[in-house]
């Protein structure tokens, strides 16, 4: 809502707006205040465009991944894997046209990155070459044929990229049967986030209809690429009180300390990376339950599931002060919306549950901290943490510092359509985490997501309990949201 005001009235509507001010006459009144009030304006992201004859700077996301290329090497990969399975039958052709004309569309996906006599810089290329390799598992059976999948995309995701040499993507097509094939993209983080990857798959759907009927695509032209949200956001970074934000998180993080979630657990002697998932599903009527509760609260759907699991974090660790970093998309202008790239931020909620006696005192609390947390939405990592005593050798800060995550995707994404293939994704893993724990919740046709866990700091059954206690916790708080914090979950 807030980019659509923005484009419109050509004022920045603060989130906090939309708690204090609820309905459309006291949200008319604040936009009227704030365009009276004279206020000056961010600039577009596509007036940047005009900057173009310089080499672009990378993004603050991008260059932590750049600066941290050579640790990368030596652990984990940062990619991100996606399989779609594709049922009817596939014009091979389109389909690599289609392909083609994405990474045309978005400079991002052949650009690469090299230091500039300045600092790191973007490189893009007029054309890169996309392949699409087919491997035929016709000879399988279905079993095999999963078994078989699965190990490549493990396989295939836990490969490095060179950054110098675009696309920073990897593209692989299965033929099951006749009409039945999987594709694979596994993307690089410094290319893509989880919006991104719904809007590639939904691009390649559009252009692969568009060559197959011979009709144009629906997609309008994009306002902006990703170097003029990189310019954007270093002019930003410079024009609005840069320092203040330091502050801020500075003084939100000072004296914290990361989860351990393994205390008294045995570690290996090298860390190994290791990843498993436990899936959860929220039953239909609590989902209901939790949407009435949110709103009666005055609160978000995102603000009670926090807190259900800071208050989850609480019971099994005994700890009062705690740090979650929480995943948002970020894509509050309008020129991002269907620009690939990463673009998510994680910005480090702290809860200090001292003197909170119940779920709705904390809950609350949580409220307070996600609407302070957005007034100050850019988290400069390194100045942030400088010196800080929570950071490990060669910890330059950033999603894996406190090693738990949070996220919560709210708004599904409409299915792709691609004439008469049906596309529907299927979960993949790359089976490795550099977290020791995440929760990734998404509502879409219902409440659901998962717990990912690292392997060598967690059990199965550990994880397992933990999912029972959270759906636990929700049950107790919507009911009894006065509960004393200590009772919300056997």
């Amino acid at each position: 809502m807030a980019s659509r005001v923005r484009d419109v009235f050509g004022v920045e509507l603060p989130l906090r707006s939309l708690f204090v001010t609820p309905t459309l006459e006291g949200l008319a009144a604040e936009i009227e205040r704030l365009r009276s009030g004279g206020a000056p304006q961010r600039p577009t992201i596509a007036s940047f465009r005009q900057e173009r004859g310089t080499p672009p700077p990378l993004s603050f996301a991008q260059e932590r991944y750049w600066a941290g290329r050579h640790l990368e090497a030596r652990s984990v990969a940062a990619t991100l894997p996606m399989l779609q399975h594709l049922a009817g039958p596939l014009d091979r052709d389109a389909l690599r046209r289609a392909l083609a004309a994405v990474v045309e569309r978005h400079e991002l996906l052949r650009t690469g990155f090299q230091d500039g006599p300045d600092g790191p810089v973007q490189v893009i290329h007029p054309a890169v070459p996309v392949a699409l390799p087919e491997v035929d598992l016709g000879s399988l059976d279905a079993d095999a044929r999963t078994a078989e999948v699965r190990r490549f995309a493990v396989l295939d995701g836990r490969l490095h990229f060179d950054y110098e040499r675009p696309p920073l993507f990897r593209a692989t097509l299965f033929r099951c049967a006749p009409e039945e094939h999987l594709l694979l993209f596994t993307i690089h983080h410094v290319a893509s986030d989880g919006w991104s990857n719904g809007l590639l798959i939904r691009e390649v759907s559009a252009f692969y209809l568009s060559f197959r009927t011979g009709q144009p695509t629906l997609l309008p032209p994009l306002p902006a690429q990703f170097q003029d949200f990189a310019r954007w956001q270093r002019r930003l970074s410079r024009e609005e009180a840069q320092e203040s934000q330091v502050t801020f998180w500075r003084e939100h993080l000072q004296g914290a300390v990361p989860i351990d979630l393994g205390a008294g657990r045995p570690r290996p002697p090298r860390r190994t990376f290791a990843a498993a998932v436990e899936e959860v599903r929220v039953p239909e009527e609590l989902e209901r339950r939790l949407d009435a509760f949110s709103a009666h609260q005055g609160v978000t759907l995102f603000m009670t599931l926090l807190a259900a699991f800071q208050a989850l974090l609480h019971l099994e660790t005994g700890r009062d002060d705690l740090v979650v970093p929480c995943s948002f998309a970020n894509r509050n202008q309008l020129e991002t919306e269907a620009l690939i790239g990463n673009l998510a931020t994680a910005l480090p909620l702290r809860a200090r549950l001292h003197g909170v006696r119940t779920f709705r005192e904390l809950l609350q609390r949580v409220r307070e901290l996600t609407l302070l947390a957005h007034e100050h939405p850019d988290i400069f990592w390194e100045p942030v943490v400088e010196g800080m005593s929570f950071l490990e050798p060669g910890d330059r800060g950033g999603l894996t510092t406190f090693k738990i995550l949070f996220q919560l995707i709210k708004s599904p994404q409409a299915p792709p359509v691609a004439s008469d293939l049906q596309i529907t994704q299927v979960p993949v893993d790359t089976g490795r985490i550099r977290l020791d724990l995440s929760l990734f919740l998404s509502q879409g046709e219902r409440l659901a997501g998962r717990f990912r866990y690292n392997r060598d700091v967690l059990d199965a059954p550990r994880v397992a309990a933990l999912r029972d206690r959270f759906l636990a916790i929700l049950a107790k708080v919507v009911a009894d949201p006065d509960c004393p914090l200590a009772e919300v979950a056997p």
